[in-house]
């Protein structure tokens, strides 16, 4: 009885003193523009800064916010400048992010560049893309981080809001007004030298603005002022290539998985093929192999014989092919993540190619190339 008596007393005294200590106040919205996290440890969110591809995702998470809009129907134009100081701008005319304020009173702006946020977008928006390898980015905050400049400027319903930031704090309060100005959002950035010792690959960023333009045709995509083709879709990059033979395109809305794809052949024996998921280029995957299985049951249908290997090999000389599936929770292998290992999209590729074959006459001409080239060599 005098032990749990002792104990008792002890208690009372260390529930009293821990009533003594004062826990330390929330944290204040101002902490937030801070960011130091990505700026001690700026790979784990945009990933190598020596060799130039995080740099590079800095400008893609930016471009990513307005292919957003894009699909969603509310932007048509982007436009994308590196100038001589590598400062990079991109503008778009869409909706622009709305000039409001939260329930602190902070403005939705400063939110947005300020907050290191780890959701898929802060306001768990659809549809949305990452134009950069899946796994890195956090928001335009991580490119604001890592910015020695960053200027953002937004128009949205006939209000307009300014923010500027130095190496992840803000250089003063964000700047409200009325105005008459269309809608649309002007990101400009430069990056901080003391992080990224690498300048932009302009030749890289045009070659992957064209891939953006030739997949969404009726996007008006920019580089340094002049507009990239993409008009006709996939079936016109491939006449961009030099396929002039028979063709086959078609464009399966997305159920599970959407497809988007144009196969054509050329006088050669290399095989040509690229594969995207979600506007993200891949290396190989299930969408590629699904493209294989069709052209191999099209020439086993036509009653052309072999094994698999062989008539792969066959159908594959000369193929120029580009390949482009939507999915909503892609999965990848690792470690570089840019092999697709979602299985749907092996018999939704393979599918939509068998139906366009069979399904269309004006696809007959194809048809017969497949069985051509299946047939060489036997």
């Amino acid at each position: 009885m005098k032990r749990l008596t002792t104990t008792s007393t002890r208690t009372r005294r260390l529930l009293a003193t821990l009533r003594q200590i004062k826990p330390p106040p929330p944290p204040t919205p101002r902490e937030w523009t801070l960011l130091e996290n990505v700026r001690k440890r700026p790979g784990m969110y945009v990933g190598d800064v020596n060799d130039g591809t995080g740099l590079s995702r800095c400008l893609w998470q930016v471009v990513s916010n307005a292919i957003d809009q894009h699909l969603a129907g509310r932007l048509r134009t982007i436009s994308v400048s590196i100038d001589d100081s590598d400062t990079a701008e991109v503008v778009d005319d869409g909706l622009g992010i709305p000039v409001v304020r939260d329930e602190h009173g902070l403005p939705l702006l400063e939110r947005i560049c300020c907050e290191l946020h780890l959701r898929t977008t802060l306001d768990d928006h659809l549809p949305h893309v990452h134009f950069t390898e899946p796994g890195f980015g956090c928001g335009l905050a991580s490119t604001a981080a890592v910015s020695a400049l960053f200027e953002i400027e937004t128009v949205c319903d006939g209000r307009a809001a300014k923010l500027v930031m130095e190496r992840g704090v803000k250089a003063g309060d964000v700047v409200e007004s009325d105005t008459v100005r269309p809608s649309g959002t002007r990101v400009r950035f430069r990056a901080d030298p003391q992080i990224f010792p690498a300048r932009f690959d302009e030749d890289a960023i045009r070659a992957r603005l064209e891939e953006l333009a030739w997949w969404a045709p009726h996007l008006r995509v920019l580089w340094q002022g002049a507009v990239l083709p993409g008009l006709g879709g996939a079936d016109a990059w491939l006449r961009s290539m030099g396929v002039t033979g028979p063709e086959l395109a078609t464009r399966v809305p997305a159920h599970s998985v959407g497809v988007d794809l144009a196969l054509g052949y050329v006088d050669s024996d290399r095989c040509d093929i690229r594969t995207f998921v979600n506007l993200h280029p891949t290396l190989e995957g299930t969408h590629e192999r699904g493209v294989f299985d069709a052209l191999v049951a099209v020439a086993r249908m036509e009653g052309v014989r072999g094994t698999r290997r062989q008539l792969e090999a066959r159908v594959s000389r000369g193929l120029v092919a580009r390949v482009h599936v939507w999915v909503t929770a892609p999965r990848f292998g690792p470690p570089t993540r840019d092999q697709l290992r979602t299985p749907e999209a092996r018999p939704a590729v393979g599918e939509a190619i068998v139906n366009a074959i069979v399904h269309r006459g004006t696809e007959g001409a194809f048809l017969r190339e497949v069985k051509n080239r299946a047939r060489a060599g036997v």
